[in-house]
């Protein structure tokens, strides 16, 4: 569960546990201690496994408390020490994700001219279909899209700045067709290249 990220089911096995000494009354002292020990095992396997070291991230006061009498005692520590990994890994992943988008948009931005998924990926070192999703789970666009939009607003200042003609536009963009080009500009801003210069000037 901690490999999977999945958080509700680590709280729900650690109330499974916790409920189950709770109700048993032979359950002694030792189970108690025994159970810590292996929550402990699993917390600093996950730290470590991530490179981090488990007193960074929740501090010795809460590994060194004394020994717990009782089955709430332990939940509520357990879960003090799996909230704080949450939040620590969690926000580690969102930062990460965010430099990811930094780089994929700062790589299309300097590369409009000719610009691909695969091109993308071999940029930032991932599989294609992988860093599509991710992109699409962080933003809720498709990669396409964002290109798309970038390859149009360029083509508005272009067309705006730049004394180019609509092809010369088309293949700054890195289309090698200037009617596919001027079709999406259409799309883009409801009317032709040149009508769209025109209006400007």
């Amino acid at each position: 569960m901690f490999e999977a990220n999945n958080w509700q089911g680590i709280e729900d096995k650690l109330n499974a546990i916790t409920s189950e000494l709770g109700r048993n009354p032979d359950r002694s002292l030792e189970h108690i201690h025994e159970a810590r020990l292996h929550l402990e095992t699993a917390f600093y396997y996950f730290a470590h496994k991530n490179n981090k070291m488990l007193s960074e991230i929740v501090g010795n006061p809460l590994l060194e408390q004394a020994p717990f009498q009782t089955p709430d005692k332990l939940r509520e520590w357990a879960l003090k020490v799996i909230v704080l990994l949450r939040e620590h890994f969690e926000s580690e992943r969102l930062n990460s994700r965010t430099v990811l988008i930094q780089n994929v948009h700062e790589y299309i931005n300097s590369n409009l001219h000719y610009v691909s998924l695969q091109a993308i990926a071999d940029h930032v070192k991932m599989h294609p279909v992988y860093l599509s999703k991710m992109y699409k789970l962080e933003t809720g666009k498709r990669i396409s899209d964002y290109i798309s939009r970038v390859k149009m607003e360029k083509a508005a200042y272009l067309l705006i700045h730049t004394p180019l003609k609509i092809y010369e536009v088309s293949t700054e963009l890195g289309y090698s067709n200037a009617h596919y080009f001027i079709k999406l500009f259409k799309e883009y801003a409801g009317m032709t290249p040149h009508e769209f210069r025109d209006r400007a000037l």
